[in-house]
């Protein structure tokens, strides 16, 4: 599994994310109940993954330019 990247959150579906990164390109990454989605205190869960907020990708990418998560990692915002 490689690192995807990071990006901000900028909708959400079921059991997806749509995020942008930083070269402003939009990327649909897909989890499912194998995913780890861990915070800044511990393990978390789809809830964590809000609109405005920033993740980075571990997994792989899909043949269909999506790209499948392992582990999410929820950001913190700087100043938290």
């Amino acid at each position: 599994n490689a690192t995807g990247g990071n990006g901000q959150i900028i909708s959400t579906g079921n059991n997806t994310i749509t995020i942008k990164g930083v070269n402003e390109k939009e990327l649909i990454v897909v989890y499912t109940d194998k995913t780890e989605i861990q915070t800044s205190t511990g393990l978390g869960t789809s809830a964590d993954l809000q609109i405005g907020g920033r993740v980075t990708l571990v997994g792989g990418p899909n043949p269909d330019g999506t790209f499948t998560a392992d582990t999410l990692v929820v950001c913190l915002e700087v100043g938290t």
